[in-house]
């Protein structure tokens, strides 16, 4: 589960900015959250099932999701690939390449909190640490350039496992049998149960396939969303995969005279865009909803039914079908789906200045935003928008 997402220096995005899904104290749409004892996060108010990130063309919208992508790709693969060196620091400011790029999250993983993070600089990791919450937060282990500290090994026995200045040590300790090992398969379970979802992917079909009720479900909402389609099978000859779908041909009395099948894929020019959105991202839900996952969805909305849209966002807010806490972050253009079931703080919004630094901020750290506004309107109008800083920081 993701509480927080810090990040700085990275694509449009030049100075600090914070994603909190730490829910404010207002009981409103209280289904919307997931209870979290104080003892892992003091004084909060639960954190937020799901949130959905608003912003215009070219705002940077995308650019934040890709900066939480990058530090997953940093965890699981920055020692067999070169992805310190795919950093990518804010292009429009002089000498920003050479500021450092800073990355955090803080999570609860397997009844712990965490707060992991990073510094990179010019291709480099320049810092690292780990700190988890017992009755405090104490260090697990904290990497400054050269220096290695690890809780419960002297320092010499740590600095003979400080890995190259490329990778991160949390990518390699899982191996190395240390004492804070268990800590560390917490941090990668978190990361690799990530995940991103730009386009619909043949490959995404697969995940039907690990669960007999995946199917079931998703013909279920299929209905639902009255696409025209009464039944759905997957096929599958060797690597190649599809979905057949099955529509009725009716007579002109109105009766079901044979069914029509089409394959996703292979008859796409026949299908419409939302069907193809909709059938590869649903077992991607189904497989966060059990695990406790976290799902982050680029551009929501782009070719769906506001609807069904706004069914999908809200999809994670059952705590009949969202018993784990698994979560929904998303990206939309869609101004509308403000207005669909959602508390202040689960809505950002993300703008862009004249000097093409990207800001982050949530509606309801906004001065005058009431829950009885119609808050597409109001942000159409600009109400909601915010001034930035004339200096970087």
């Amino acid at each position: 589960m993701l509480t927080k997402f810090i990040f700085k220096n990275y694509r449009s995005f030049l100075d600090e900015q914070t994603l909190s899904l730490e829910a404010s104290h207002d009981r409103h749409l209280a289904e919307n959250l997931t209870d979290v004892s104080t003892d892992l996060l003091p004084n909060n108010a639960g954190i937020l099932r799901n949130i959905t990130i608003f912003g215009g063309n070219e705002a940077g919208k995308t650019n934040l999701i890709k900066a939480l992508e990058y530090m997953k790709r940093m965890v699981l693969l920055s020692p067999s690939l070169p992805v310190a060196h795919e950093n990518v620091p804010f292009a429009l400011a002089e000498d920003a390449s050479m500021l450092d790029t800073h990355l955090e999250a803080e999570i609860i993983e397997n009844g712990s909190f965490y707060r992991y993070g990073f510094v990179l600089r010019n291709g480099e990791v320049t810092k690292e640490w780990l700190f988890r919450r017992a009755e405090r937060l104490t260090p697990i282990f904290r990497r400054e350039n050269e220096s290695l500290k690890i809780t419960g090994m002297s320092h010499s026995e740590a600095s003979m496992l400080i890995p190259s200045s490329s990778v991160l040590f949390a990518s390699t300790a899982e191996n190395l049998r240390l004492p804070i090992t268990a800590y560390i398969r917490d941090l990668k379970s978190f990361f690799r149960k990530l995940t991103f979802v730009y386009e619909p992917k043949r490959e995404y079909l697969e995940l039907y396939l690990t669960s007999e009720q995946y199917i079931t479900r998703a013909v279920d909402i299929i209905r639902k969303a009255d696409m025209n389609f009464a039944d759905m099978k997957l096929i599958r000859m060797g690597s190649y995969i599809d979905a057949e779908l099955s529509a009725n041909v009716w007579s002109q009395n109105g009766d079901i005279v044979k069914k029509r099948k089409l394959r996703l894929f292979q008859d796409r020019e026949f299908l419409g865009k939302g069907s193809m959105h909709l059938i590869c991202l649903l077992p991607v839900l189904f497989r966060a909803l059990d695990e406790g996952g976290t799902v982050v969805i680029n551009d929501l909305g782009s070719v769906l039914h506001v609807t069904l849209a706004s069914y999908l966002q809200n999809f994670f807010s059952s705590t009949d079908v969202n018993p784990s806490g698994a979560q929904m972050i998303a990206t939309s253009s869609m101004s509308m789906l403000m207005d669909q079931e959602l508390r202040r703080d689960q809505i950002y919004l993300v703008s862009r200045d004249g000097m093409g630094r990207s800001s982050l901020y949530r509606l309801s750290d906004q001065k005058n935003v009431r829950k009885s506004d119609v808050y597409s309107r109001k942000y159409l109008n600009g109400d909601y928008s915010m001034q930035l800083p004339q200096k970087s920081l």
